[in-house]
């Protein structure tokens, strides 16, 4: 029988949707980038049970699942255990491994992935760890002109914060910092104004 696949890392969203066309052919565009909530999961359980018999494997991609709602995790989570993998491989993501349900990751098969070398754009890389920088030495005057260099790119600079965090989830100031950060990761177009009250709320001390 085979397992879901969760893909974690920075790298990791591309690579399950690069994954799903090679094992099969994807049957919906991606569910959940901007957090997954409980309407959409049953979209993707609905999908499951969609896949014609006797053509090529169909294929869902899920994610970023360290987002997900936990009621919607709940509805994935007998789907990913009984699939039909004659018919449907579910391939699942994350920012974070360590932020998934835990009934989810018990259930599939966890591989790391990072970002291929030409898809690396160091700036927004630096700017994550340098706005984590920010927060934890209480220098939050640094914060505004840093986030103010991506506009229109809110959520790649979200997700790299979300990269920076995961290095270190171990520490309180990380972990409370991410919570204060995730409502803002479910917004379909998050500001730098919510970014930036984000950053400065989400210190602790």
């Amino acid at each position: 029988m085979s397992s879901c696949l969760l893909y974690f890392g920075p790298g990791a969203r591309q690579v399950a949707i690069d994954e799903a066309k090679k094992i099969g052919y994807l049957m919906a565009e991606p569910f959940g980038d901007d957090g997954l909530k409980t309407d959409e999961a049953r979209e993707v359980v609905r999908a499951f049970g969609s896949a014609p018999v006797g053509v090529t494997l169909g294929t869902l991609v899920v994610g970023p699942m360290d987002l997900a709602m936990p009621r919607a995790a709940d509805v994935l989570l007998k789907s990913i255990e009984e699939f039909n993998d004659t018919r449907v491989q579910p391939i699942l993501w994350a920012h974070d491994a360590s932020s998934v349900a835990p009934t989810i990751q018990s259930r599939c098969l966890a591989r790391w992935v990072d970002i291929p070398d030409e898809d690396v754009d160091q700036n927004l890389i630096d700017a994550g760890f340098d706005l984590v920088d920010a927060v934890h030495s209480g220098e939050f005057y640094k914060i505004p002109r840093i986030v103010e260099k991506y506009k229109k790119k809110e959520h790649e600079l979200i997700g790299s914060i979300a990269d920076a965090l995961s290095t270190d989830m171990k520490k309180p100031e990380s972990r409370a910092l991410w919570e204060t950060l995730r409502p803002i990761t479910l917004l379909i177009d998050p500001t730098d104004v919510e970014i930036i009250a984000a950053l400065v709320g989400g210190s602790v001390g």
